[in-house]
Parts: C-alpha cells; sequence; structure tokens
C-alpha cells in the first residue's frame, strides 16, 4: 500500500520544512470528487514513494482531511 503521510496542525509546519516538495490532497471523505479522485492519487503516492524513499529527502505525497458539508 502507499505510505501516505498524514497531515495535521501538529506535524504539518514539520513536513513542509523536512521536503523540499510536498504534494498535498485537501480532501472530504464526502465529497465525490475527491472519492473519485483517490484511486489515482494513492497510485501517484505509491509510484513516488518508491521511487523516492522517506529517507531520500526530495518529496513526498500527503493528504489533509477538511471540514464537514454545511449539511452535517
Amino acid at each position: 500500500p502507499a505510505r501516505l503521510q498524514p497531515l495535521s496542525k501538529d506535524n504539518f509546519d514539520a513536513t513542509l520544512a523536512r521536503y523540499p516538495i510536498v504534494v498535498i490532497n485537501f480532501f472530504a471523505p464526502w465529497c465525490h470528487w475527491c472519492q473519485r479522485l483517490e484511486p489515482t492519487w494513492e497510485a501517484a503516492t505509491k509510484e513516488i514513494h518508491d521511487k523516492y524513499p522517506e529517507y531520500d529527502g526530495r518529496i513526498r505525497f500527503a493528504k489533509v482531511r477538511v471540514g464537514l458539508p454545511r449539511y452535517a
């Protein structure tokens, strides 16, 4: 499985400081478009993280879960 770094307020700044390139998916689990993107995002994450392991320090893919829908 892809090793996706979950970001939160606790590790966001440290992650951005550690890697020169951080590609972040801001997603909402209830969002139809986020759900459609997920398989592609996971595949891209796996490919990049396999090519550039964490110890390489060049690039990380990450996810940030965003707020609830207005009607929730």
